[in-house]
């Protein structure tokens, strides 16, 4: 009787101890995304930086265009009216 108990004792453990490692799984994913996130949010914020910094150039580029080609002109017409 007394090695049952200590058996069930020992599975019980080893139940317990399944259980933590299942938690620390769980939780090991969304951890390390959160720890990424302040980077990923830093590169998003840097590549519409650089997209605004662009699109200046882009409409110049664009009005040079619409002075020999007039379906250029209206696009770029309805897309500084927006």
């Amino acid at each position: 009787m007394c090695a049952d108990v200590g058996k069930a004792k020992v599975q019980d453990a080893v139940t317990l101890s399944d259980n933590q490692q299942a938690v620390v799984n769980t939780i090991a994913a969304p951890a390390k995304a959160l720890m990424n996130a302040p980077r990923i949010a830093e590169n998003i914020e840097k590549g519409v930086n650089t997209f605004m910094e662009t699109v200046p150039v882009l409409m110049k580029a664009l009005d040079e265009v619409a002075k020999v080609h007039p379906f250029i002109a209206g696009m770029s017409e309805s897309v500084s009216n927006s």
